[in-house]
This record gives structure tokens, sequence and C-alpha cells, in this order.
């Protein structure tokens, strides 16, 4: 595992709270290995645990809230197809190694190395089952607008991971819209339900949509008010 990690066994890589314990690539592939992760998969869960350890992500109260909070992780460019990421049907469901088991390992790391187990240190009340393993990657070349990465200010050409702690999916069901506005008002309305923590929180939400999607959303409204011309005709 150490083989394709870039680096010395004994190089610290985060800082994992709340127990603050190194996160050096050596303990990254012990937990690697109890994850089932493949050699090959072990540049991914280093990214992995260095972007849930940037300040901006505020790891310590992921790991300690009540709220079920997970760290969903959202691969892009090449390293999709080198490793064998799904990004189709399935995304993040059982049956493919590599999201299950990066996922996974990242979940390791954070009880082994930063103490948050549950009961204990994680205080999450429920928790969801995205905590055990949340990965996936984004089926790019079915996105209109761009891939995330691109957004974010990457080439198009540079392999990146995006984490994001979120609560457990929220599937969007409507079998009533015949256009683009009301795809996109039954996704907000779900956002915006109820006792969402959506509600109390100003954060970026993620939506994953199926590549169908993006036609379905660019069909415009209709049934609203036409105008036309009269014709008429003397004899």
């Amino acid at each position: 595992m150490l083989d394709y990690s870039g680096g010395g066994a004994d190089d610290e890589i985060a800082c994992i709270p709340p127990l603050w314990g190194s996160a050096t690539r050596e303990k990254i592939a012990v937990n690697s290995v109890m994850a089932g992760c493949r050699p090959e998969y072990f540049p991914a869960v280093v990214a992995a645990v260095d972007a849930v350890s940037d300040h901006g992500f505020n790891l310590i109260a992921m790991q300690a809230t009540t709220h079920p909070a997970g760290a969903l992780l959202i691969f892009n460019g090449p390293i999709r197809n080198a490793i064998g990421l799904n990004s189709g049907a399935g995304v993040v469901g059982p049956g493919t190694r590599a999201n299950m088991t990066i996922g996974r390992a990242l979940s390791l790391v954070l009880m082994n190395v930063g103490g948050a187990r549950p009961g204990e240190l994680d205080k999450a009340t429920m928790g969801h089952p995205g905590k055990l393993s949340f990965c996936m990657a984004e089926h790019e070349e079915a996105n209109p607008w761009g891939p995330l990465h691109v957004h974010k200010g990457y080439s198009a050409t540079t392999s990146t991971v995006t984490a994001v702690p979120t609560e457990g999916p929220h599937n969007v069901n409507d079998h009533n819209s015949v256009n683009g506005t009301g795809i996109l008002r039954a996704i907000a309305g779900s956002m915006a339900q109820t006792g969402a923590n959506n509600n109390h929180h100003d954060a970026e939400i993620v939506v994953v949509i199926c590549p169908d999607m993006p036609r379905q959303l660019r069909r415009r409204a209709t049934g609203g008010p036409i105008s036309k011309a009269i014709s008429s005709s003397t004899q």
C-alpha cells in the first residue's frame, strides 16, 4: 500500500479531531488495508484525509455533532476510470469495490486515528449509513454544465476529490412535472422541507441528478397565457 503513497511512512498528512491523532501515511495505509482497498486506491484515500482536514471543512464539528453528518467524497478527473470508481447506476450504493472501500477507509481513519467512535466522542444521535462509506464519482460526460472540479478552479485533466459533510441522501420523487421549472421546484421544496437542517445552516447543498435529467431541465414551462395575431379576409 505504501508503495503507492508517494512519500514516507512517517509523513503526517493531518491531525484528526477530536483526539487530534496523527494521521501518518502508515496509519492511513493500515486503515486502508482493513477497509479492503486495493493499493492503487491509496492516493485517493490520502487525498480524502487531506481534504476533510482542511480548515474550511470543519472536521471537528462533524466528528462530534449530534447531527447525522458524514463525509461525502466526490471524485473527478482521470482517477475515476483509472481505479474503477462508479459514477453510474447505484453510485452511492453497494457493489463497487473502489467506492465502498475508499469511503470505508476514511471512516476508519476518522474513528481509529481521530477517536470519533459512535457513543463515545462521536455524539451523532442516530447517525446514517453514509458514515460507514459515502463515496462517488461524477459522471462528467453526462454533465452539460461542466464537471464539479472545473467549477472549483481545477483543470479538467486534474484528478480531484471534493469532501462535503452531509446527512444521508434524500430522494426527490416527482412524477407530475412536465418541464424543468416543475422539477426545480420539487428539488427546492425538498431542500427546505420542515425539519430540514438546511433551514438552520448556511451551507452548500449537494444535488445529484441522473443523466437523463439535464434534458428534462432544459424543457421550458408550458401552459401560460398565449397571444396570437388574428387574421381576417373580406369578400
